[in-house]
C-alpha cells in the first residue's frame, strides 16, 4: 500500500450474515462513487458534545473499571 495516501476498509455484512470488504486506496482512478460518498459521510462527523453527560442511561460507580 503507498505511504503518502489513506486506505480505507469498507465491510458490509447482509441479512444471511455473509460479509464483504472491500479497500479503497486514496486517489485510486475508477473507485465507486458510492466507496467515495461513504468514506466522506464516515469521515466528516462532527464530534459529538461530551461537555454535559448527565443524561446519560447508566452510571458508573466511581473508579470503574479500576475498582
Amino acid at each position: 500500500m503507498p505511504r503518502d495516501r489513506y486506505t480505507y476498509q469498507i465491510e458490509v455484512g447482509y441479512r444471511d450474515s455473509s460479509k464483504k470488504r472491500v479497500t479503497v486506496v486514496q486517489g485510486t482512478p475508477g473507485t465507486p462513487k458510492v466507496a467515495l460518498d461513504l468514506i466522506r459521510l464516515m469521515t466528516d462527523v462532527e464530534p459529538p458534545d461530551l461537555s454535559d453527560l448527565s443524561d446519560l442511561p447508566v452510571s458508573f460507580p466511581p473508579g470503574f473499571p479500576f475498582n
